[in-house]
């Protein structure tokens, strides 16, 4: 970013910065005595994510049924309590994103196998209710929706979705066959970006064999859609074995060799240490990489 640039950012954060606290309130205050909006309100510290539907007033309980929405939304104050300087607003953004994807790995997805019943034998629970789960939506019964609802919308905060290659790839195998095939027809770009998290070389064919006027789906782009697909291409999957001291870091891993990127969003050039030991210096306002 520019000088200019940097003085823009400062002068939004000052003519809009109180208004967007006001909407992070509302969905996730932390303050016990506020006396406008209600503790974390839709956050559940005891099950570990959110609820979509906090009245209770269904035979089954409270139920959530986008976990990746979830996501986005802790994302995004983690985002903003970086880019201010707020460092209490970025841990609470940071504590609420980890632990929201650890449920979802465990409950939504079972990603060790571990937890799901014997007797469930899709690859995934959709929505989770307190009482129950469930393999279906709210609102249609197309496999790539019932997928693609805990996958959208993709951003650099659904790195986590390839974590688990081995679950990304029998989930996307269940989505095929429930599919009768990879000829998507809902959701195509969400269906690709997720297929980028383990063989990037086939969504990259899907996306270049796509229509001439095929439209992403309503809150992705076919820039985002290309960037996300040929850096998988690029960099190889995700690297769950490494982490950093910053949560604006990833490790990918391709052919056994790691590629670690960072993104520095304060004013001051800081260095980042990897658990392996790895150390990268990375400029104020700016990103580093670095290759074995």
């Amino acid at each position: 970013h520019s000088p200019r640039r940097r003085h823009s950012n400062r002068q939004g954060a000052t003519q809009w910065g109180e208004m967007v606290k006001l909407l992070v309130r509302d969905i996730a205050s932390a303050d016990r005595g506020d006396k406008l909006f209600p503790f974390l309100r839709c956050f559940d510290p005891y099950a570990g994510h959110t609820w979509a539907s906090g009245h209770a007033k269904f035979g089954d309980g409270n139920n959530n049924e986008s976990s990746s929405e979830a996501v986005n939304a802790w994302f995004g104050i983690m985002l903003l309590g970086e880019a201010t300087g707020d460092k209490a607003l970025r841990d609470l953004g940071a504590w609420l994103f980890a632990t929201e994807i650890a449920a979802i790995e465990d409950y939504w997805f079972d990603v060790r196998d571990e937890l799901h019943h014997a007797d469930y034998t899709p690859s995934v629970v959709t929505m989770v209710w307190g009482g129950k789960g469930a393999n279906g939506t709210w609102f249609s019964a197309n496999p790539e929706a019932v997928h693609g609802i805990n996958f959208l919308p993709v951003t650099s905060a659904s790195l986590y979705l390839g974590r688990w290659p081995d679950y990304a790839r029998k989930n996307y195998a269940a989505l095929v066959k429930e599919n009768s095939g990879a000829a998507f027809d809902q959701w195509a770009d969400v269906m690709w970006m997720y297929l980028a998290l383990i063989d990037p070389a086939d969504a990259l064919k899907m996306w270049d064999a796509r229509a001439a006027d095929f439209k992403p789906e309503a809150g992705n782009s076919l820039a985002q859609t290309y960037a996300w697909i040929t850096a998988f291409h690029d960099l190889g999957q995700i690297d769950r074995s490494v982490t950093a001291d910053t949560p604006f870091a990833a490790v990918f891993i391709k052919d056994g060799k790691r590629t670690r990127i960072i993104w520095n969003l304060s004013g001051e050039e800081r260095t980042v240490t990897f658990s392996d030991g790895v150390k990268i210096d990375c400029p104020a306002d700016g990103n580093a990489s670095s290759a074995d």
